[in-house]
């Protein structure tokens, strides 16, 4: 059985609609890395009426990520190490590396996915709405012949999976692909590939007072600011390595998910938004808008604590 077929999700599935929309890229300075994004044909991209939201940028609204900068040496390293294990299934299920420089959390997850009978058809996906209301980039996209369903997946080489906005991400696709894809069964059920193998362990510096560094909160932190390694000593080996290696399924239709995404769509639309900064300016002056947004937040947490206490 094959577990990988591109050519597939090309020929069958529609990611965006070219004649509304057009992908564009850039490489920020100084970066190793590619930003892609969406904007509307025919405007000027950098104009506010161009703009569509990212779908990590309406997240932020929902949940903001704050990290103490004490901390934030952790979240480099499990950035490293969720893109290494990324770009080695990348490579390995394109065939552009050859067995001996395949990982073994790669070969765990495939594996995983034959099992299951399901076949990758795209992977880092590029989608946007029909409607150009919010866009993203899905990890992954598998299909079962047997049920003839594709299924919209993520892979995540965290230390858990029950956060709210891993499944909040993964109903956002699946509306997105499903709109686009009126005739074709995508599951309402979605797939975190947990698959995580963890060597070493940071020492926590005993010495560490958070009262010494809050100066430096709401700062950019890199690694040649003292607080970056303020709170942790060196790592030690773990012997053996603790290993994950599970796919985590959840029916985000049965948790009430994916009706909270329909809402959050009919949010967008009704109030015109663009961005982070066009909900900003309107929340401050629109009363409509703050309401309709409480309700959302609080329907939002609400499913977030199920999805925890599960």
């Amino acid at each position: 059985m094959k577990y990988a077929d591109f050519e597939k999700g090309n020929n069958e599935l529609k990611f965006w609609d070219s004649t509304k929309v057009e992908l564009k890229s850039f490489a920020p300075e100084g970066q190793d890395k590619t930003i892609r994004f969406f904007r509307r044909k025919n405007i000027s991209p950098w104009k506010e009426e161009a703009k569509i939201f990212s779908r990590s940028g309406f997240s932020s609204i929902r949940e903001p990520f704050i990290i103490e900068p004490w901390n934030q040496i952790l979240i480099d390293e499990a950035n490293k190490y969720g893109t290494l294990v990324d770009k080695n299934k990348e490579d390995a299920l394109r065939g552009k590396i050859s067995d001996d420089k395949v990982l073994k959390e790669t070969k765990m997850s495939v594996a995983k996915i034959m099992n299951e009978e399901l076949i990758w058809v795209a992977r880092g996906q590029m989608v946007c709405h029909p409607e150009s209301l919010i866009y993203g980039e899905i990890d992954e996209i598998w299909y079962s012949e047997k049920e003839d369903t594709y299924y919209v997946g993520d892979t995540k080489t965290a230390s858990q999976v029950d956060k709210m906005t891993y499944w909040y991400q993964l109903s956002i696709y699946i509306e997105i692909l499903r709109a686009l894809n009126p005739n074709k069964k995508i599951s309402s059920t979605a797939i975190i590939d947990w698959v995580k193998i963890k060597k070493e362990k940071w020492v926590f510096n005993k010495d560490f007072d958070e009262s010494k560094w809050k100066s430096f909160i709401g700062k950019k932190v890199t690694p040649k600011d003292p607080v970056y390694r303020s709170r942790w000593n060196d790592k030690k080996p773990l012997s053996p390595p603790e290993e994950t290696n599970l796919l985590i399924k959840r029916d985000l239709s049965k948790i009430g998910l994916i009706d909270h995404i329909k809402n959050e769509l009919n949010f967008i639309r009704k109030y015109q938004l663009t961005s982070p900064k066009s909900f900003e300016d309107l929340v401050k002056e629109n009363s409509s808008l703050k309401e309709d947004n409480e309700l959302l937040q609080s329907k939002y947490d609400s499913i977030g604590t199920r999805i925890k206490n599960a």
